[in-house]
């Protein structure tokens, strides 16, 4: 809720600030055409709906971020996010003068800041005063654009429109300093005649004791802001202090490392305390699922996701003890695997949970065509093109028949895994069988339907494997694809070779013959010893795929 609202209040501000810039953009043109644009840009400001939303945005996006300083344990932060923070720290500082003057003066004592005058103050009366503000108006700017683009940026699309939106972010401010700078050359140019100045102040309205409430409430404003900016930190001071004196839950890292966790403090916070990299595109806030972890130790004590966590959970599928670091507040000893690497994208923050590499009992499947190389000898490289496309069509067929995942593609061949949503490694076993039948079935049926194409019969061979591996996204950060490593992965490989040597066209291991409830008493088991392994691994080589004796493809 909190990121909600401040994500919102935001926005509002931001659009004023759009409407200040174009407002000073008009200065291009001439003093009078700013103050004739002003009733029209700050009319969405000046009715009684706008201007309270506009005061509650501001008072509550400066409360919520002042909590937010408050509530972090630790001010280690990407730099991003430290530029963010210390551009909105300084906005109060910077901007107090000109909030002081013009809104408190123009709502509390009703005088009507022109655009004559305000150019004319900061250009010709206190020049240091425009100097002061217009760098507060570029810091907002600056503050919204970085606020909005680490909000954006997790958005699918945005990377179509950010070119366009960054022009947009640097030709307003351009303009508008353009602006403000021609309308401060005119100002100085009336000010030759001593009546303007007299002229100008006089049109706003102010006069005697209500001009001194407000010149005073200008001179406090500069201190009030800071000394409202100085208690977040003042109270995290005093926090920290009471916080050593209470023991410390640890959090325990998969390089063994322990690190105390403070009182109300996040793993993401613990974790940048300790200097440790940790992945959070969003800045902890809960959107992006970059700072996804499983919790090993501990998980009962951290109570179950809800509010803006359950939401970035239930949007990736997370599966059970998967959580977000930023989220989570450990309050006794805990145990976690960072799931995404250091360096993190926003793209990979969005791929489904579980996708990130876990350890699975699950059946490979490797398959090979016989003869490609002779094939592209005596054929075309179209007509070759034609007949590979044909193939993997009907081989994409037969995994779809087995529930099985199309995992690696290597020119005339393919890796598939079973059983990667199944309740368990038999379902997985018995789902590669079924797949391999229809393999086989659908070779001899591609064979009849291009036999007036082929030089010579298609023909494969299958090698199956069952076993635990890391299953998980690899590969490039723009192509990542759900594969697999580990002996079990190599071992099906290894096997789906040997369907040469025995001149079958399929070789399964005994593993996945007793997984998926093969009876083969008739069929001679082989052994072979692979490099790597200190056991032999035995398997059958077959004619064909035995239907499994027991249970169906799950």
């Amino acid at each position: 809720m909190r990121n909600a609202i401040r994500l919102s209040s935001g926005l509002v501000l931001m659009v004023f600030v759009i409407t200040h810039l174009l407002n000073h953009s008009v200065g291009l043109l001439s003093i009078n055409a700013m103050d004739k644009a002003r009733f029209i840009l700050n009319a969405p400001w000046t009715n009684i709906v706008g201007g309270p939303l506009l005061i509650l945005a501001f008072v509550a996006h400066i409360l919520l971020a002042f909590y937010a300083v408050y509530r972090r344990t630790s001010l280690r932060m990407s730099s991003w996010e430290a530029s963010q923070l210390g551009l909105g720290l300084a906005i109060p500082i910077l901007l107090g003068p000109h909030l002081a003057s013009v809104l408190a003066g123009q709502w509390i004592f009703g005088f009507n800041p022109t655009y004559e005058w305000v150019i004319a103050h900061m250009w010709v009366i206190a020049p240091w005063d425009g100097a002061v503000q217009s760098v507060g108006l570029f810091a907002c700017w600056i503050h919204g654009c970085i606020g909005v683009h680490y909000w954006l940026r997790l958005k699918h699309g945005y990377a179509a429109w950010a070119p366009y939106l960054l022009v947009f972010a640097i030709a307003l401010p351009v303009a508008a300093m353009g602006g403000f700078v021609s309308a401060g050359f005119e100002a100085m140019r009336l000010a030759a005649d001593p009546a303007f100045i007299t002229l100008a102040t006089a049109g706003i309205g102010l006069h005697g004791s209500d001009a001194e409430a407000v010149t005073q409430m200008v001179r406090w404003s500069t201190v009030t802001a800071a000394g409202m900016i100085a208690v977040p930190f003042a109270l995290r001071g005093v926090r920290a202090l009471a916080d050593r004196a209470r023991s410390r839950p640890m959090l325990s890292l998969p390089d063994g490392q322990k690190l105390p966790v403070q009182k109300g403090a996040t793993v993401l916070e613990t974790l940048r305390a300790a200097g440790v990299p940790h992945a959070s595109v969003c800045g902890g806030r809960g959107r992006c699922t970059t700072c996804r972890v499983r919790v090993l130790q501990g998980a009962a004590s951290l109570g179950e996701p809800d509010g803006v966590e359950a939401k970035a959970l239930s949007r990736i599928d997370a599966p059970p003890g998967m959580r977000l670091a930023c989220q989570i507040c450990p309050v006794e000893d805990t145990a976690i695997v960072p799931l995404l690497p250091p360096r993190a994208t926003a793209a990979q923050g969005r791929q489904p949970g579980g996708l990130e590499g876990q350890e699975l009992d699950v059946t490979f499947l490797f398959i090979d065509l016989r003869g490609s190389t002779k094939l592209g000898e005596t054929k075309l490289p179209y007509d070759v093109l034609f007949i590979l496309n044909q193939f993997f069509a009907e081989m994409t067929k037969a995994l779809q028949e087995g529930n099985g995942h199309y995992a690696q593609f290597n020119g005339d061949g393919l890796m598939a895994i079973f059983g990667m949503n199944s309740s368990s490694p038999e379902a997985g076993a018995r789902d590669a069988l079924v797949g391999a039948a229809a393999m086989l079935r659908r070779i001899e049926e591609l064979n009849q339907t291009l036999e007036s194409e082929l030089p010579f019969p298609l023909s494969i061979g299958i090698g199956i494997n069952s076993g635990e591996a890391i299953v998980g996204a690899m590969g490039p950060p723009n192509a990542l694809t759900v594969t697999a490593i580990g002996d079990s992965v190599n071992t099906a490989a290894r096997l789906e070779a040997l369907c040469k040597e025995h001149g079958k066209p399929l070789v399964i291991s005994q593993k996945t013959a007793q997984l998926a409830g093969l009876a083969l008493l008739d069929e001679t088991l082989h052994a072979l010893e692979l490099r790597g392994r200190s056991e032999p691994t035995s398997y059958y080589a077959l004619d064909s795929a035995p239907k499994p004796s027991t249970g169906a493809p799950a």
